[in-house]
């Protein structure tokens, strides 16, 4: 018999909220599951980049197999915003997969260097999602996130993570209640050549 791992969802404080857990751990495996995906662009590309330079990720295949027969509540791919006519065709690629693509634009900080950071939106759209589903999947290893995994355990909320093991910071690992590594033998279908980068 499997129970959920008290370290990872806190302690119990009733009985009758150790069964809701209890039966919360089986409910992910199956067709009822509700999950939501949540895609750190920026940390996935710069990843990417590094493991597998000669082309990108398939997100239509990293979609189907991270959720595989359980049911799909949302699907959110976070990205900078680019003056960029490939880039905007690529947004609409991922929109045509499934993906809601939520972008935000550079922003010029000291010495004329142009960031952007979707981490804190991603942050708070599965902060507003924790209530409706059921496991929640982060693609991206930024150790920024481990205190929305905390709090999505709080809730009683599933987390699974994927990203390339080896970037991924060691903290949030640890706190994942399971994890795909893109750069697993079972993930080598994953990629694609740059000329087709979503799909």
């Amino acid at each position: 018999m499997f129970f959920p791992n008290p370290n990872a969802l806190g302690i119990y404080t009733t009985l009758e909220e150790y069964f809701r857990m209890s039966s919360q751990a089986y409910i992910h495996r199956t067709e009822l599951a509700r999950v939501a995906i949540f895609v750190d662009a920026a940390n996935v590309y710069k990843s990417t980049k590094r493991n597998y330079p000669a082309g990108h990720i398939n997100y239509r295949k990293i979609l189907a197999k991270l959720l595989g027969k359980r049911t799909l509540h949302s699907a959110q791919f976070f990205d900078v915003s680019l003056e960029d006519d490939s880039k905007n065709a690529f947004f609409e690629v991922m929109h045509n997969i499934g993906f809601q693509v939520i972008t935000k634009p550079l922003k010029a900080h000291s010495g004329g260097v142009m960031k952007g950071n979707c981490d804190l939106d991603l942050a708070i759209a599965a902060v507003r999602t924790a209530s409706r589903i059921d496991v929640a999947i982060l693609v991206g290893g930024d150790g920024d996130y481990i205190p929305l995994v905390q709090y999505l355990h709080e809730q009683g909320v599933r987390v699974e993570g994927a990203s390339f093991l080896r970037d991924t910071d060691l903290k949030l690992h640890a706190m994942f209640d399971s994890f795909v590594d893109f750069g697993s033998a079972e993930c080598a279908d994953i990629f694609t050549k740059r000329e087709n980068r979503a799909s």
